[in-house]
Protein backbone atom coordinates (compact mmCIF):
# COMPACT_ATOMS: atom_id res chain seq x y z
CA UNK A 1 0.00 0.00 0.00
CA UNK A 2 1.25 3.57 -0.57
CA UNK A 3 2.88 5.07 2.49
CA UNK A 4 0.93 7.66 4.47
CA UNK A 5 1.20 11.02 2.81
CA UNK A 6 2.10 9.62 -0.60
CA UNK A 7 0.83 12.02 -3.23
CA UNK A 8 -1.66 10.69 -5.76
CA UNK A 9 -0.44 12.17 -9.01
CA UNK A 10 -2.00 12.29 -12.44
CA UNK A 11 -0.01 10.25 -14.99
CA UNK A 12 0.91 12.52 -17.91
CA UNK A 13 -0.87 11.61 -21.12
CA UNK A 14 -2.56 8.55 -19.67
CA UNK A 15 -5.68 10.09 -18.16
CA UNK A 16 -5.08 8.00 -15.01
CA UNK A 17 -4.48 8.56 -11.34
CA UNK A 18 -1.73 6.35 -9.95
CA UNK A 19 -0.57 5.71 -6.39
CA UNK A 20 3.14 6.12 -5.78
CA UNK A 21 3.94 7.98 -9.01
CA UNK A 22 5.65 10.84 -7.17
CA UNK A 23 7.79 8.37 -5.23
CA UNK A 24 8.86 6.60 -8.43
CA UNK A 25 7.38 3.22 -7.58
CA UNK A 26 5.73 0.63 -9.84
CA UNK A 27 2.06 -0.22 -9.19
CA UNK A 28 1.73 -2.28 -6.01
CA UNK A 29 -0.66 -5.11 -5.19
CA UNK A 30 -3.38 -2.76 -3.97
CA UNK A 31 -3.20 -0.65 -7.12
CA UNK A 32 -3.30 -3.69 -9.42
CA UNK A 33 -6.18 -5.21 -7.43
CA UNK A 34 -8.22 -2.06 -8.00
CA UNK A 35 -7.65 -2.35 -11.74
CA UNK A 36 -4.89 -4.32 -13.45
CA UNK A 37 -5.73 -2.82 -16.84
CA UNK A 38 -5.35 0.74 -15.58
CA UNK A 39 -2.16 -0.20 -13.74
CA UNK A 40 -0.67 -1.58 -16.98
CA UNK A 41 -1.67 1.54 -18.92
CA UNK A 42 0.24 3.53 -16.32
CA UNK A 43 3.29 1.24 -16.23
CA UNK A 44 3.67 0.98 -20.01
CA UNK A 45 3.77 4.80 -20.23
CA UNK A 46 6.34 5.18 -17.47
CA UNK A 47 9.69 6.03 -19.05
CA UNK A 48 11.63 4.15 -16.37
CA UNK A 49 9.89 0.90 -17.30
CA UNK A 50 10.45 1.56 -21.00
CA UNK A 51 14.18 2.00 -20.38
CA UNK A 52 14.33 -1.20 -18.32
CA UNK A 53 12.48 -3.07 -21.08
CA UNK A 54 14.98 -1.90 -23.69
CA UNK A 55 17.94 -2.87 -21.46
CA UNK A 56 16.78 -6.44 -20.90
CA UNK A 57 19.30 -8.89 -22.38
CA UNK A 58 17.02 -11.61 -23.68
CA UNK A 59 13.92 -11.91 -25.80
CA UNK A 60 10.64 -13.47 -24.69
CA UNK A 61 10.64 -17.11 -23.66
CA UNK A 62 10.16 -19.81 -26.26
CA UNK A 63 6.66 -21.00 -26.95
CA UNK A 64 5.50 -24.30 -25.45
CA UNK A 65 3.14 -26.59 -27.32
CA UNK A 66 -0.39 -25.99 -26.02
CA UNK A 67 -3.92 -25.34 -27.36
CA UNK A 68 -3.43 -21.65 -26.50
CA UNK A 69 -0.44 -19.24 -26.55
CA UNK A 70 1.98 -20.40 -23.83
CA UNK A 71 5.46 -19.01 -23.26
CA UNK A 72 8.27 -19.94 -20.90
CA UNK A 73 9.42 -17.64 -18.10
CA UNK A 74 13.13 -16.88 -18.59
CA UNK A 75 15.90 -15.82 -16.25
CA UNK A 76 15.59 -12.32 -17.69
CA UNK A 77 11.87 -12.34 -16.89
CA UNK A 78 12.66 -12.80 -13.20
CA UNK A 79 14.14 -9.30 -13.18
CA UNK A 80 10.73 -7.92 -14.14
CA UNK A 81 9.60 -8.69 -10.59
CA UNK A 82 10.75 -5.24 -9.48
CA UNK A 83 7.97 -3.87 -11.70
CA UNK A 84 5.39 -6.22 -10.22
CA UNK A 85 5.49 -8.53 -13.27
CA UNK A 86 6.11 -12.24 -13.75
CA UNK A 87 7.50 -11.59 -17.24
CA UNK A 88 8.51 -8.62 -19.34
CA UNK A 89 5.81 -7.15 -21.54
CA UNK A 90 6.55 -4.86 -24.49
CA UNK A 91 5.20 -1.43 -23.52
CA UNK A 92 4.78 -0.50 -27.18
CA UNK A 93 3.44 -3.83 -28.41
CA UNK A 94 -0.20 -4.70 -28.99
CA UNK A 95 -0.13 -7.10 -26.04
CA UNK A 96 -3.41 -7.58 -24.23
CA UNK A 97 -5.42 -5.78 -21.61
CA UNK A 98 -3.02 -6.83 -18.87
CA UNK A 99 0.45 -8.42 -18.54
CA UNK A 100 1.26 -11.38 -16.30
CA UNK A 101 1.22 -9.67 -12.91
CA UNK A 102 3.16 -10.96 -9.91
CA UNK A 103 1.07 -8.75 -7.62
CA UNK A 104 -2.45 -9.41 -8.96
CA UNK A 105 -5.11 -11.51 -7.22
CA UNK A 106 -4.52 -15.00 -8.60
CA UNK A 107 -6.87 -17.94 -8.17
CA UNK A 108 -5.25 -21.24 -7.20
CA UNK A 109 -6.72 -23.79 -9.57
CA UNK A 110 -6.39 -27.25 -11.01
CA UNK A 111 -7.51 -29.01 -14.18
CA UNK A 112 -10.33 -31.53 -14.23
CA UNK A 113 -11.69 -33.58 -17.17
CA UNK A 114 -15.01 -33.81 -15.33
CA UNK A 115 -15.59 -30.07 -15.02
CA UNK A 116 -17.20 -27.81 -17.63
CA UNK A 117 -14.71 -27.51 -20.54
CA UNK A 118 -13.02 -24.12 -20.26
CA UNK A 119 -11.80 -23.38 -23.77
CA UNK A 120 -15.06 -23.91 -25.68
CA UNK A 121 -16.78 -21.64 -23.16
CA UNK A 122 -14.15 -18.91 -23.55
CA UNK A 123 -14.39 -19.18 -27.34
CA UNK A 124 -18.14 -18.66 -27.13
CA UNK A 125 -17.62 -15.55 -25.00
CA UNK A 126 -14.89 -14.20 -27.27
CA UNK A 127 -12.37 -14.30 -24.41
CA UNK A 128 -8.65 -14.94 -24.90
CA UNK A 129 -6.59 -17.49 -22.96
CA UNK A 130 -2.81 -17.37 -22.63
CA UNK A 131 -0.26 -18.92 -20.31
CA UNK A 132 3.14 -18.47 -18.70
CA UNK A 133 5.21 -21.50 -17.69
CA UNK A 134 6.98 -20.45 -14.49
CA UNK A 135 10.66 -21.22 -14.01
CA UNK A 136 9.68 -23.39 -11.03
CA UNK A 137 7.32 -25.48 -13.16
CA UNK A 138 3.95 -24.00 -12.23
CA UNK A 139 1.58 -22.53 -14.79
CA UNK A 140 -0.17 -19.16 -14.85
CA UNK A 141 -3.29 -18.90 -17.00
CA UNK A 142 -4.59 -15.48 -17.99
CA UNK A 143 -8.13 -14.92 -19.22
CA UNK A 144 -8.84 -11.63 -21.02
CA UNK A 145 -12.18 -10.29 -22.13
CA UNK A 146 -12.25 -6.76 -23.50
CA UNK A 147 -10.33 -4.65 -21.01
CA UNK A 148 -10.72 -7.09 -18.12
CA UNK A 149 -8.36 -9.88 -17.09
CA UNK A 150 -8.05 -12.61 -14.46
CA UNK A 151 -5.16 -14.90 -13.53
CA UNK A 152 -5.18 -18.51 -12.35
CA UNK A 153 -2.23 -20.49 -11.00
CA UNK A 154 -2.01 -24.25 -11.63
CA UNK A 155 0.64 -25.47 -9.20
CA UNK A 156 1.03 -28.87 -10.88
CA UNK A 157 1.88 -27.13 -14.15
CA UNK A 158 -0.53 -29.34 -16.09
CA UNK A 159 -1.69 -27.71 -19.32
CA UNK A 160 -5.48 -28.02 -19.68
CA UNK A 161 -6.61 -29.77 -22.82
CA UNK A 162 -9.35 -28.46 -25.14
CA UNK A 163 -12.03 -30.40 -23.24
CA UNK A 164 -10.66 -29.96 -19.71
CA UNK A 165 -12.32 -27.84 -17.09
CA UNK A 166 -10.61 -25.75 -14.42
CA UNK A 167 -11.61 -25.88 -10.76
CA UNK A 168 -10.69 -23.50 -7.94
CA UNK A 169 -8.53 -24.91 -5.14
CA UNK A 170 -7.84 -23.33 -1.77
CA UNK A 171 -6.47 -24.08 1.67
CA UNK A 172 -9.33 -22.86 3.86
CA UNK A 173 -6.93 -21.75 6.61
CA UNK A 174 -4.84 -19.55 4.34
CA UNK A 175 -5.71 -16.04 3.08
CA UNK A 176 -9.41 -16.54 2.30
CA UNK A 177 -9.78 -12.95 1.06
CA UNK A 178 -7.12 -13.54 -1.62
CA UNK A 179 -8.98 -16.66 -2.77
CA UNK A 180 -12.27 -14.75 -2.94
CA UNK A 181 -10.60 -11.96 -4.92
CA UNK A 182 -9.24 -14.35 -7.53
CA UNK A 183 -12.52 -16.27 -7.61
CA UNK A 184 -14.47 -13.06 -8.26
CA UNK A 185 -12.20 -12.21 -11.20
CA UNK A 186 -12.51 -15.65 -12.78
CA UNK A 187 -16.26 -15.96 -12.17
CA UNK A 188 -16.96 -12.53 -13.62
CA UNK A 189 -15.03 -13.21 -16.80
CA UNK A 190 -16.48 -16.70 -17.16
CA UNK A 191 -19.95 -15.15 -17.08
CA UNK A 192 -18.95 -12.60 -19.73
CA UNK A 193 -18.83 -9.54 -17.46
CA UNK A 194 -16.09 -7.32 -16.02
CA UNK A 195 -14.64 -8.10 -12.58
CA UNK A 196 -15.82 -5.72 -9.82
CA UNK A 197 -13.71 -2.57 -9.43
CA UNK A 198 -13.49 0.41 -7.12
CA UNK A 199 -14.26 -1.13 -3.75
CA UNK A 200 -11.22 -3.38 -3.47
CA UNK A 201 -11.12 -7.12 -4.05
CA UNK A 202 -12.52 -9.63 -1.61
CA UNK A 203 -15.42 -7.45 -0.50
CA UNK A 204 -18.09 -9.26 -2.52
CA UNK A 205 -18.89 -12.80 -3.58
CA UNK A 206 -20.52 -14.12 -6.74
CA UNK A 207 -22.29 -17.34 -7.60
CA UNK A 208 -20.69 -19.12 -10.54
Amino acid sequence: MPAAGTRIAACPGAGLRCAGRAAGRPPDAATVARGGTRAWEYLRRWSAYGKAWRRRRAGPGLAEAAPFPLRLQTGADLKAARWGLLAWEDPEGPGGSSPFWAVAPTLEAGTSPGATPLMPWLDELGAALSGLRLAGGGLILKIELGRAAAQLRIATGRVPGPQDGVVGEHDLLRAPSAFIAGLEDACALASGSDPPEGGGWGTKTRNC
